[in-house]
């Protein structure tokens, strides 16, 4: 079976929601996160035209796969195999629906102009249900092991991991 139809289907999640300000056109938009209390062992993928998926290291297969790719590069100390592990995410996660990859190193950017944001204030409502899918990988698994170790390996390289 593989790991694609071993993830649930997208579910309800309970997320923060907060506006973002761009840093170069001023636009005010609106994202979500995972509260702090709510996101070990998750990550939400993030486009540039807002779209968020979830990357869940308890319920997504691929997580351990990735995780021991990277994890046969001598990295040093686990402060940097995290940074690093969340770099090369985007490369097992499907493009989103408008073909972007996601991003899961926190980067905000602006709908507008595609500039970079920053988190501004609380949304109202403060928190909000929304339907949270979760990534797939359907590229990823069209790949052998060495395929895959050697794109981990180029994009660690690429971001100065080894």
């Amino acid at each position: 079976m593989s790991a694609e139809t071993d993830l649930p289907a997208p579910r309800m999640a309970r997320m923060e929601h907060w506006l973002i300000r761009c840093d170069s056109c001023g636009t005010i938009d609106h994202t979500h996160c995972i509260s702090d209390l709510g996101s070990y062992g998750r990550a939400i993928g993030r486009t540039c035209f807002g779209e968020l998926a979830e990357f869940s290291a308890w319920e997504d297969p691929v997580f351990e796969e990735l995780l021991g790719i990277v994890r046969t590069f001598a990295i040093e100390g686990v402060p940097k195999v995290r940074q690093c592990f969340n770099k090369v995410m985007s490369l097992v996660a499907d493009p989103a629906p408008s073909g972007e990859r996601y991003t899961f190193v926190g980067r905000l950017c602006c709908r507008q102009c595609g500039s970079s944001a920053d988190w501004y204030k609380p949304g109202e409502p403060d928190v909000e249900d929304i339907l949270l899918p979760f990534v797939t990988h359907r590229e990823w698994e069209r790949l052998n092991l060495e395929d895959k170790t050697k794109m981990v390996e180029a994009a660690l390289y690429s971001y100065g991991c080894i």
